[in-house]
């Protein structure tokens, strides 16, 4: 779904068209993990996050933070260091 702020559905399918008409497709790139550190998740769902522990912060303090009684990885896959501007 996109928000209304954006237009809406609609906006993403006369996009498609348009582009379509142009011999163009269109790919839409879906970042669930691009938050800010004070997102409402952090305290409310944040089972949904990748989480690290007091090691995972004293070892690596770049790449982890901590929210609340949580510590969460900054924008970091499992196979790959973090970047803090997520």
């Amino acid at each position: 779904t996109v928000h209304s702020d954006f237009g809406g559905d609609d906006a993403i399918f006369r996009l498609r068209d348009r582009c379509h008409a142009r011999g163009l497709r269109l790919m839409v790139d879906f970042v669930p993990n691009h938050m800010a550190v004070d997102h409402p998740w952090t305290t409310t769902r944040p089972n949904l996050l990748l989480q690290g522990s007091e090691e995972s912060l004293a070892r690596e303090p770049n790449n982890f933070f901590r929210a609340g009684d949580h510590i969460f990885a900054y924008g970091k896959g499992l196979l790959w260091d973090s970047w803090t501007d997520t």
